[in-house]
């Protein structure tokens, strides 16, 4: 049985070491010292991570970090923006914000920041780490790993409607990465730029553990180990007839998809905040809002087995199952932004 290192105590014991040894160290070594540090705890938090899908679209992404960026604190939002302005890719950040002088400059950053791991799924600078002929690509400084990470996106809790085997989830999971996203940030032992990543990334998977299906698959006769080890990995295996997406161009065939997109994909930012202020219309912020990212991935599980998965495969969408999906994603993207900004206002607070 392998031993269990909780961060906490690996920071504490190397904080007591460099302290011990800051006595008597010149200014130089203090400094490489200082360096040395910072890795330890960059390596420790990817050390807690990589043990050995999409969700929301861009429009939905964006739309919780607008509710999540409107109920900041005035200070935690400042602190916020100056953060953000370390993230070693803040140049993409920026893309489409405008005049750094312009009204929403510092909301679009933090917008973009939300969808930012999405970004980097196609990145060439990026590798997939899942995928065996896929090689590491050079490292960049300020980013803690040229990893895509794809498996930080959801935690595939299983259930199965006819007794088929199961499969436990990835101990690589959206759990995990939540956990250490909110230990890094305004961490004193972790670099600023790491910290601003793993903002980026803490904003992206709020987002996404609060779409049902990021929360569980389906295991099935059709669908189950040893041919399907993954089950329908959340309903992406679960085909529906092509369905056209609100707002676009264009089908999608499976009910992981039909969910992702069921919000529309406008994402200019008069449509983005048309659809904040309708959805915190109906769903004004809770007088106590959750910081517990377990209760927001079961909830997700328990709405998945009973809002989601009520339909037939190969079937046409019906009407009102649109209707119920639509209510209950805009309920979930108001939840995932106000939870977002509650975490941000305590942590840095």
């Amino acid at each position: 049985m392998h031993k269990i290192i909780q961060p906490r105590t690996i920071t504490r014991n190397v904080s007591l070491h460099f302290s011990i040894m800051d006595k008597r160290a010149n200014p130089r070594r203090r400094r490489l010292q200082a360096m040395l540090k910072q890795l330890s705890a960059i390596l420790l938090i990817l050390l807690f991570l990589a043990v050995p899908a999409h969700a929301w679209n861009n429009k939905g992404h964006m739309t919780v970090a607008y509710i999540a960026y409107m109920n900041l604190d005035p200070a935690v939002r400042k602190k916020v923006d100056r953060l953000l302005e370390s993230h070693p890719d803040f140049q993409r950040l920026t893309e489409f914000a405008g005049s750094p002088n312009g009204q929403n400059y510092r909301l679009i950053i933090f917008m973009n920041a939300a969808t930012w791991p999405d970004s980097i799924r196609k990145d060439p600078r990026f590798y997939d780490e899942t995928d065996s002929e896929s090689s590491p690509t050079p490292k960049i400084d300020g980013f803690p790993s040229m990893k895509r990470f794809t498996r930080w996106h959801y935690i595939d809790f299983p259930f199965t409607p006819d007794h088929s085997p199961l499969t436990d989830p990835s101990p690589v999971n959206a759990l995990k990465l939540l956990s250490a996203s909110r230990w890094a940030i305004n961490n004193p032992s972790v670099p600023v730029a790491a910290q601003a990543y793993f903002l980026s990334w803490l904003l992206h998977v709020a987002g996404d553990v609060h779409q049902p299906l990021h929360c569980t698959s389906r295991f099935t006769n059709e669908l189950s180990p040893p041919e399907n080890p993954d089950g329908d990995r959340g309903g992406n295996g679960f085909k529906i007839t092509d369905f056209p997406v609100p707002e676009g161009n264009f089908t999608v065939d499976n009910l992981h998809s039909f969910w992702d997109n069921v919000l529309g994909v406008k994402r200019d930012l008069p449509s983005i905040s048309a659809l904040a202020a309708q959805i915190m219309a109906h769903h004004p912020k809770p007088s106590v809002i959750s910081t517990d990212e377990r209760r927001w991935t079961n909830e997700s599980f328990r709405f998945a087995r009973t809002r989601v998965y009520t339909i037939n495969q190969h079937t046409t969408i019906p009407p009102a199952y649109f209707s119920k999906a639509e209510k209950l994603a805009q309920q979930r993207v108001a939840l995932a932004g106000y939870r977002i900004a509650e975490v941000l206002n305590k942590k840095l607070k």
